[in-house]
């Protein structure tokens, strides 16, 4: 299995602020960067209507059911079985920029240790100075994992990780662990 994008954030994963952030990052690009949400782990589909309304699941502006059950892809197929709990809070996507189209899927989980030794060590290698202090601030860790046959060094994915580094405020920690950068980094890797 292809180690994910580690991303270190500051803040809880929201499928709507991923969409917003994809806006951003995507004006100016040509072609445009496309990020639709297929599915919501219910753990991130908060508030529950059940809660306030008294009343069943409904859909979202995102296309996704707030309160309703998601299904999740067969992870036994390939090379997508995960290392965490399946119960970790996660979101599935689909990116699209131009001929260019990929599945993800995007986990929610608290950073380790092992996490922020690997971030002290990227940062010592890549000479970005700093990163591994934010990485340690951040409280969250969202892993990226590029579903088959999506590759985990296309653009599209690294145009995934400026957009989750600009929503989640913290840097980006590659599968091969060899530097830490942030969104400008990210882009740069995509060549955008």
């Amino acid at each position: 299995m292809t180690a994910p994008y580690r991303v270190f954030s500051q803040v809880a994963l929201d499928p709507a602020a991923l969409v917003r952030g994809a806006r951003g990052l995507g004006r100016g690009l040509v072609p445009p960067l496309d990020l639709e949400v297929q599915g919501v782990h219910p753990a991130l589909a908060l508030p529950d209507p059940h809660d306030f309304l008294g009343v069943g699941a409904r859909p979202t502006a995102l296309g996704h059911t707030v309160g309703a059950p998601v299904s999740s892809p067969d992870t036994t197929e390939g090379d997508v079985s995960l290392p965490h709990d399946m119960e970790a809070p996660f979101i599935l996507l689909c990116a699209a920029r131009g001929d260019e189209a990929a599945d993800y899927r995007l986990i929610q989980r608290l950073p380790t240790e092992g996490d922020w030794d690997a971030a002290r060590r990227a940062e010592a290698a890549s000479r970005a100075y700093g990163m591994a202090d934010l990485a340690r601030r951040c409280p969250q860790l969202w892993e990226l994992h590029p579903l088959p046959p999506a590759s985990a060094e296309v653009p599209l994915t690294l145009l995934l990780c400026a957009v989750a580094a600009s929503v989640a405020l913290g840097p980006v920690l590659p599968a091969d662990e060899a530097a830490l950068f942030g969104v400008r980094g990210a882009r740069l890797r995509a060549g955008v």
